[in-house]
């Protein structure tokens, strides 16, 4: 089956930031060369690590990222290490790179000088605010990108005297790598109108920003701040719970329906369990009618929540076009029946640890181009001497040298 980008070659040179954009051309068949400094990058040192053991092959965040790639290392510093890098430009299509300072860049090299050793090589830059932003060095992590750039303003409760809720872990850095992602596509399909490759500057804030929702035209239109509103929508003004405890001590979502051939079928729903009180009546046919009753509604719905187990309202509400669905605990996802039709949880083994180890899987279901996982992410400098091998030429005694050197 094809792999969209089986014939693309990159060389990742990145940590939190732009691993994930990698792995995402990784799973669609690129070749992703990951370039580490000798003493491995800085990902490798961020737990939680396989049976609480750290170690530079052992990170568990690593091996969630870094799937289906190779790993040489290459101290770059060094002028020996830069000229290899130079070498190897000669036949890369992407360069990703980030860093944690404006201005300060992880190449020892400028776009224009990529392009005159390859005029095709796309650069994908990914930092905090912009490379060519001019500003002070701004030290950032992803806590902190969330809060610059506004998702964590709008994560919370309705208690505003508790704190925001900082979403799951690296989450400003998957939105910035889905972005660059895109980016990166788009220079690819220029590219083969034009032969020549582009530099994508991307702020990891500006992405973030992106993402607020009704937060960032609420305030950039009509000058209104969001608040934090629990399990719905952060919104200027305070809305409708739709979040409510089940008769199994549990929680369902739960949508009104704004279709009235929806709207009916939950009547009659409801009328099954001699719970439809008065939202049978002819006036509630009308739209404007419901939003105007919403809260009856929606207290009625909280009585009925509040008499059933949640995975029956779940299937029922399914079954009658209803967006409702039930609010899991992590673990619970692990035998989640949607993920498991969809084969979502991928098991790899791994050489290296004789083990078997269940992994996330794909982020999406292709047809034609599909994602796939195929090795586990890769020991520190496993692939040096197939690499430097094949694009350098460089022989065993070569990489002995260099290794004995700190070059490798």
């Amino acid at each position: 089956m094809t792999k969209i980008f089986e014939n693309i070659t990159i060389l990742e040179l990145s940590d939190s930031a732009g691993e994930y954009t990698g792995k995402l051309f990784a799973g669609m068949g690129a070749h992703v060369i990951k370039v580490e400094p000798p003493k491995g990058s800085k990902s490798r040192k961020v737990g939680p690590f396989y049976q609480n053991i750290p170690n530079l092959n052992s990170s568990l965040k690593f091996f969630q990222n870094n799937i289906n790639k190779d790993s040489i290392t290459l101290d770059i510093t060094k002028q020996t290490g830069f000229d290899i890098f130079l070498q190897l430009l000669q036949s890369i299509d992407i360069v990703i790179e980030d860093g944690q300072k404006i201005g300060q860049e992880n190449l020892p090299i400028s776009f224009k000088d990529i392009q005159n050793i390859n005029k095709s090589t796309i650069l994908l830059s990914l930092s905090p605010l912009g490379k060519t932003l001019e500003s002070e060095n701004f030290s950032t992590n992803d806590f902190i990108n969330l809060a610059y750039g506004g998702p964590l303003w709008s994560c919370g409760y309705d208690d505003h005297t508790i704190p925001p809720m900082k979403p799951y872990q690296d989450a400003s850095y998957h939105i910035s790598g889905h972005y660059a992602f895109m980016g990166a596509m788009l220079a690819l399909m220029e590219r083969t109108k034009t032969n020549t490759g582009q530099h994508i500057d991307l702020s990891i804030h500006e992405a973030c920003h992106n993402t607020t929702e009704a937060a960032m035209p609420a305030y950039y239109y009509n000058n209104r701040k969001v608040g934090r509103l629990t399990g719905r929508h952060a919104a200027p003004a305070k809305t409708i719970p739709v979040v409510f405890k089940t008769k199994d001590e549990k929680w369902c979502f739960i949508r009104i329906p704004a279709n009235t051939n929806t709207w009916n079928k939950l009547i009659e729903w409801l009328k099954e369990n001699e719970m439809e009180k008065d939202l049978g009546e002819p006036e509630y046919q009308e739209l404007s009618f419901r939003q105007e009753n919403a809260q009856h509604i929606t207290d009625i719905l909280e009585e009925f929540c509040g008499n059933n187990n949640a995975n029956y309202l779940f299937h029922k509400a399914q079954e009658i076009d209803m967006v409702w669905a039930p609010v899991i605990a992590p673990y619970e996802s692990l035998t989640n029946e949607h993920l498991e039709e969809r084969k979502y949880f991928t098991k790899i083994y791994h050489p290296e640890l004789n083990e078997t180890i269940q992994y996330p899987g794909r982020p999406y279901l292709f047809s034609k181009t599909p994602f796939e996982i195929t090795t586990p992410a890769p020991s520190l400098g496993k692939d040096n001497s197939r690499i430097y091998g094949n694009l350098l030429g460089l022989t065993k005694e070569n990489l002995t040298l260099l290794k004995q050197a700190h070059v490798v």
